[in-house]
């Protein structure tokens, strides 16, 4: 039975499509979505029992907090597709005996969004550990996990440019 607020349904459905893509548990911008699609849950809850004067203004409040719940959802979308493409990128073909691997991870500074690469080369494609990476951005203090091989000596971290 569909509900008298057709935008909720439509965010659960987002948010459920979100949550099932590969990787998504380990996204924490998937814990945001969450968040935003419960506070437009609410706000939607308080705009239908909004009476007179008060319900223009609730409900605009409460398109308002489904238009950032959307974008929530998208920045996690986002963010879940490009750990699926560093993870699949960190997959490298077996290396030969005596040949080194060349690879590169794409990474995401979580304090101040800046994407960069890090570029390494190693004597074995695995075992891969995660290490804590800096971010390239001069003025920022954030930190990441970011996986490559325990073998790797060679390691570059590059900003990427918008």
């Amino acid at each position: 039975m569909p509900s008298s607020w057709p935008e909720l349904d439509e965010l659960i459905r987002e948010l459920a499509e979100v949550s099932a893509l590969p990787h998504a548990e380990a996204e924490p911008l998937l814990s945001e979505a969450s968040m935003a699609v419960s506070k437009a849950t609410a706000e939607l809850t308080r705009a239908a029992g909004a009476r007179h004067r008060g319900a223009v203004a609730a409900r605009e409040r409460a398109l308002r907090t489904i238009e950032e719940a959307r974008a929530a959802l998208e920045r996690a979308r986002k963010a879940i597709a490009a750990s699926a493409r560093r993870i699949a990128a960190g997959r490298t073909a077996p290396a030969r005996e005596g040949t080194s691997v060349e690879g590169r991870v794409e990474a995401m500074c979580p304090a101040c969004r800046q994407a960069f690469v890090v570029r390494y080369r190693a004597p074995l494609p695995t075992p891969t550990v995660a290490f804590p990476v800096a971010c390239p951005a001069e003025k920022c203090d954030g930190i990441t996990s970011v996986e490559y091989p325990a073998s790797a000596t060679d390691v570059h971290v590059q900003a990427v440019s918008a």
